[in-house]
This record gives structure tokens, C-alpha cells and sequence, in this order.
């Protein structure tokens, strides 16, 4: 994308689903079996998706899938810890399932209930926010759907928000997402934004995520799309 991410790419990105969660593979409709993603890519035509990118202490990030602040950037803090030991790293090739619900259990149990301002297009839309998911895609982590009207290619982000911290409203959202049923308007509401800006509250910075892998805490976070940045190969029957 160029040195400051911004234009279109001189060259188009192949996508190799063989991650835990495969998201951007996933959202381009792509077989999960790498082989069968190349075969499929390599008759296949093109798509140009928009690209988050993200700016804290001075640094610029950017992303395909989604931005995470607040639960998301403990639960993805706690799994890289996890997958620092070597117990981790043997149990996560074995089962990351099993790691990221036991992280996100205890996230939800024992969290340190982050709090921070939510600024969506220049207006405060959240005083003391809880969780909030900035969506480039619908997909969000292993299948799951927080935002169902999400588009890579829409040139916005779909920004899911959670007032509550409450382990029930997180457990109810998670579980409403995994079916991809709508989750209900008092526990959860999604906006569109072209910019976001998460404040932290408090002296410590705000735990966030990009794309699943945990960023160090900040105590502020910024956020754009940037339209048609990126061309992918989207291979046979992509949506």
C-alpha cells in the first residue's frame, strides 16, 4: 500500500487461510484447505477492499478485519501471554479454541473493566464505553457476526459498542454472534464511522486489538478506512 498505506497497491494480495481464525478468508468466501484457497485464487478474479488504519503513541497500524478496545485487547493480551510459555504454545497448536475460552472466561469473570470515551466521526457518542469492535468485515473472529452489515468495501467501519462490562451481557453477546442472530439493541448497538477515537479513562491506557493480536495499551486510540486501498485476489465464487 505504499509507505504511509494510503492509494492503491501496485500489487494484489493472495490470502493463505492458515491462521486459528482465518477472518479475511473467510470473508472472501474462500475454501479453508490452503491448497484448495490457492486453486481457487489462481483462476479467480480481483476485489479492492478498504483498509483500517490505526494510529497510537505515534505509531500507525493498519488493518483488514477489525479493531478491538477494551474486552477484545484483554482477551487477545492474555492469549499472546499464553502462547509465550511453552505450555501455551503446545495446548494453543493442539486447540486454540480451548485457549481463547479459557482466556475469554476469565476475561469476562475477572477483567480489568476497562473504561474509555468512544468518538465516532467527531462526536462523542459513549462517555464511559466498555467494548467496542471496529468492523471492516462481517466476519469476526472463527465465524462469528457482530456486525451483519459489515462490507469490506463500503468504505466505512460497522463499529459494534457495549456499555455493560457485565459477564452475562458479554456471555449473551458472544453466544448471539457464534449463531449469527442479531444481538439485542439494550446489550449491544452497531454505527457506521468513516473515523473513530477511543480515550482511555483513567491513568491506565486502554487494552486494544488488531486483526486478533493484542497492542500495547494506549491512552488513545484513532482509527480510519482508508477506500479500495487494498486488491486481493478473491478467487472463484467469492461474494
Amino acid at each position: 500500500l505504499g509507505a504511509d498505506g494510503r492509494g492503491a497497491a501496485a500489487a494484489a494480495l493472495g490470502v493463505i487461510p492458515m491462521g486459528s481464525g482465518n477472518v479475511v478468508a473467510r470473508e472472501l468466501g474462500l475454501p479453508l484447505d490452503p491448497l484448495e484457497a490457492l486453486a481457487a485464487q489462481a483462476d479467480g478474479g480481483e476485489r479492492r477492499l478498504d483498509v483500517g488504519a490505526a494510529r497510537a503513541d505515534g505509531q500507525r497500524h493498519l488493518f483488514l478485519a477489525m479493531l478491538g478496545v477494551g474486552f477484545d485487547g484483554e482477551v487477545a493480551g492474555h492469549v499472546a501471554r499464553a502462547r509465550a510459555s511453552a505450555l501455551g504454545r503446545r495446548i494453543y497448536r493442539r486447540s486454540g479454541d480451548l485457549v481463547y475460552g479459557a482466556v475469554g472466561l476469565r476475561a469476562m469473570l475477572f477483567g480489568g473493566r476497562a473504561r474509555f470515551a468512544l468518538e465516532i466521526d467527531g462526536e462523542e457518542v459513549e462517555p464511559r464505553c466498555a467494548a467496542a469492535v471496529a468492523c471492516n468485515a462481517r466476519v469476526y473472529g472463527k465465524g462469528m457476526v457482530l456486525t451483519p452489515d459489515a462490507l469490506p468495501d463500503d468504505g466505512e467501519l460497522d463499529v459494534h459498542i457495549r456499555r455493560s462490562s457485565a459477564p452475562w451481557v458479554t456471555a449473551m453477546a458472544l453466544a448471539r454472534a457464534q449463531a449469527r442472530r442479531p444481538i439485542p439493541a439494550w446489550a449491544a448497538r452497531v454505527e457506521r464511522a468513516r473515523e473513530v477515537r477511543v480515550t482511555a479513562r483513567g491513568r491506565r491506557g486502554v487494552p486494544w486489538q488488531l486483526d486478533g493480536d493484542a497492542m500495547p495499551p494506549a491512552s488513545e486510540v484513532r482509527a480510519e478506512v482508508v477506500p479500495g486501498a487494498l486488491r486481493v485476489l478473491a478467487g472463484r465464487g467469492s461474494r
